[in-house]
């Protein structure tokens, strides 16, 4: 069952008071301007997404079955096309349909409100979702070129079925839990017994089962990015969400990964100590912008519009 609530505020970069010497990671949107599938530029060798692997040695190192957490920043920039901030699934080597029956996955992002038969044949407009079970559980509408503060969690309610309740915080304003907006979801069980896929991975960029397709892209900026090996409390994973540090016993704990300031798209080794590495699919990079110029950035100008063609991906 989903429940949803409105979204009433975000906030523009130049408000946002990042530290000095914040850094964003940008990436380019889609290359058509109405989004219907089969639509696409394809262009070759430019899957541009990175990937953290989780099945290490055989282990799965962030089981759905211990529950997870994430939290990160993100201004999009608007594209006619689905979206992919990220995927708990796996890296390569899937159709999506094995994730949805045979090992699970989750993601939370925008998603065109048309696929949902609203505004006709417009994929120009998106609401928030948690994308799961085959489903996408929509909410409030996306606001473009802002900076949103999100968090996810995943909370085995139920450790004999496996049942879980999914949170998509969409836009944190503080650590109050009752007064953000948020996505919300239980989920049937399934996933937390399946097997791992043999690539699983948490991926962020791009819809690793539409890498050629090349559609689900991020479409803007993304930062402080932490995952939690389990279930912060929704509390301490608020607290973390604000913070470029890691501001919490649970936070320090659980760390399985983090990336605040890239300064190269290859600085993806984890940062407070935790010892993975992040990894890109293929040669192609994004790009790292400097917190200080993202306003005067084309894509963030132009971010409620479509159409500039720097920020579209065309072959």
């Amino acid at each position: 069952m989903a429940s949803v609530e409105s979204e009433a505020f975000s906030i523009s970069a130049a408000e946002d008071p990042l530290p000095m010497g914040a850094t964003w990671m940008y990436f380019r949107g889609n290359g058509h301007e109405s989004g219907r599938n089969d639509s696409y530029d394809r262009i070759e060798n430019v899957q541009r997404y990175f990937y953290v692997p989780i099945l290490e040695s055989g282990v799965d190192s962030l089981p759905w079955s211990g529950g997870f957490s994430l939290c990160w920043q993100y201004i999009p920039v608007k594209q006619a096309a689905y979206y992919t901030t990220f995927f708990y699934s796996a890296s390569q080597d899937t159709d999506f349909s094995d994730l949805r029956d045979d090992h699970g996955y989750v993601g939370c992002h925008p998603y065109p409100i048309s696929a949902h038969g609203e505004g006709g044949d417009d994929f120009r407009l998106q609401k928030w979702e948690i994308s799961i079970d085959g489903q996408d559980i929509t909410d409030m509408a996306t606001s473009y070129g802002r900076v949103h503060t999100q968090a996810f969690r995943c909370e085995v309610t139920d450790p004999m079925s496996g049942a879980s309740a999914l949170r998509f915080y969409t836009n944190v304003t503080s650590a109050d839990a009752s007064a953000q907006q948020k996505v919300q979801y239980s989920h049937g069980g399934a996933y937390a017994s399946a097997p791992p896929h043999p690539s699983k991975a948490l991926v962020f960029g791009n819809a690793p089962w539409w890498r050629d397709h090349q559609h689900e892209r991020l479409s803007g900026y993304i930062r402080r990015i932490k995952v939690f090996a389990g279930e912060l409390s929704d509390q301490d994973l608020l607290e973390e969400s604000l913070s470029d540090s890691i501001t919490t016993a649970a936070g320090a704990n659980l760390l399985w990964w983090a990336k605040i300031n890239p300064l190269t798209p290859d600085d993806l080794v984890s940062d407070f100590g935790a010892s993975r590495t992040a990894r890109w699919i293929d040669d192609s990079r994004c790009e790292i912008i400097a917190n200080a110029d993202v306003n005067s950035h084309h894509a963030f100008v132009n971010a409620n519009t479509i159409g500039n063609l720097l920020h579209m991906e065309r072959g």
